[in-house]
């Protein structure tokens, strides 16, 4: 299975030498609830968005689950509290971060519900297929595919088609960026010429800029 990790191109001499390590002692993305220092994340979902967050040119690293040992995998902690406080609505967030390996047996269902999961320890690079990176000066315009996401089960099965097919463009696997369906359907969705004629405009937008690859650079680890 295929996942990804976001972050920046000024990490990419470590990772190509040490693998992706958890943050450790680093500062975690998240003031309230921290992450685990222990885990490498991996996500379809949030990688370019996370790319784009920190200081450098942005960088995507694709990882082979298959490659790592599969007991050392683990749900996101925000599926098992999605998932637990459906049944125990005073579930502590902070208790499932603690005990997230009680939860192992989930990290696949995690990936299919929400699409993403966890890591426990340094992701070497014989797991590393292939890495993408790209100069924010000579594509600027990719920032518009990295919103900040909602990370949940809703959010997860309506824009899943776009997360992964922006992924598959990056990579060079598929042609062209995602369309959002509402517009490319939306003589189905609306009468309005005004919103019928700026659907149009964005499609045919989209399909310009899904011919503009100058600037990204995609590395295969394969052998």
């Amino acid at each position: 299975m295929k996942m990804y990790h976001g972050t920046s191109a000024n990490h990419l001499e470590s990772i190509l030498k040490h693998g992706l390590r958890p943050r450790g002692e680093r500062p975690s993305n998240f003031s309230d609830i921290p992450s685990r220092p222990d885990l490498v994340y991996l996500t379809k979902v949030t990688a370019t968005y996370y790319s784009f967050a920190l200081e450098g040119d942005p960088l995507i690293v694709e990882v082979d689950t298959s490659g790592l040992p599969q007991d050392a995998l683990l749900p996101d902690e925000d599926f098992v509290f999605e998932v637990t406080k459906e049944k125990h609505p005073m579930t502590d967030k902070r208790d499932i971060v603690c005990n997230l390996d009680a939860y192992q047996h989930l990290w696949e269902e995690s990936v299919r519900r929400m699409g993403v999961c966890a890591f426990k320890g340094t992701i070497p690079v014989s797991a590393i297929t292939r890495y993408a990176t790209w100069s924010l000066t000579e594509v600027p315009h990719l920032i518009q595919f990295a919103p900040d996401p909602s990370i949940s089960i809703s959010n997860f099965k309506c824009m899943e088609g776009n997360y992964t097919g922006f992924l598959n463009w990056l990579f060079g696997d598929v042609p062209d960026l995602p369309v959002n369906p509402m517009y490319a359907n939306i003589e189905q969705v609306t009468s309005d010429p005004e919103l019928r004629r700026q659907a149009k405009k964005y499609v045919e937008t989209i399909k310009k800029v899904s011919q503009e690859r100058d600037g990204i650079q995609v590395v295969s680890l394969c052998k």
